[in-house]
């Protein structure tokens, strides 16, 4: 390793994410982005929240192990990193992750959370369609994510009642979209 940089820290203290510059074999340079994961103990105020913090990172782990490979050598599959190393991604909350930097390949696509502009914007549709048609048909897994995402209502109760006022009509139906997305009735009927 001749360089290495803090890049963000997780949410909640649960670990870092680092830039690491090494040295390859063959003396070039290789840069890394490396993910440690130190969940801390469970948070009495939040149990909910260390729970689903907890599977994120163990679906984290099983993605990088059991799909990302598929994905690398789809012919049409999203460009995702390879991951060099995956440590942990147990129960236990403790998860490393070493993966090539694609960075330098794609850019950052926006410099500030909350824009994106229609260049990079079309370049996320392109790797959710490549990602979806490389995935499509195929079995579901145990260790990802049941309904295919980090935002389930059932884990976001404590977020919804945060709403503000401003988003009273998208906050009134999302038990309807909620359902919507589950693939269950209508309520009542």
């Amino acid at each position: 390793v001749t360089k290495c940089r803090e890049l963000q820290r997780l949410w909640a203290g649960y670990g870092m994410v680092y830039e690491v510059t090494a040295t390859r074999g063959d003396g070039g340079l290789e840069k890394l982005v490396v993910k440690k994961v130190s969940a801390p103990k469970e948070d009495a105020d939040d149990p909910t929240g260390h729970a689903r913090k907890l599977k994120s990172y163990q679906v984290e782990a099983a993605f990088y192990r059991h799909i990302a490979p598929g994905l690398l050598s789809h012919p049409h599959g999203p460009a995702v990193p390879h991951a060099l190393l995956v440590s942990g991604g147990d129960v236990a909350g403790s998860l490393c992750l070493v993966m090539r930097d694609l960075r330098s390949s794609f850019g950052e696509g926006t410099t500030r959370r909350g824009t994106l502009q229609e260049g990079p914007a079309g370049a996320a549709l392109s790797f959710l369609a490549r990602f979806h048609a490389a995935n499509w048909e195929k079995p579901p897994r145990e260790d990802l994510w049941e309904q295919g995402g980090y935002w389930p209502l059932a884990t976001r109760h404590k977020e919804l009642g945060q709403m503000g006022a401003e988003w009273r009509r998208l906050k009134a139906a999302a038990g309807a979209i909620d359902r919507r997305i589950r693939g269950l009735p209508k309520e009542g009927g």
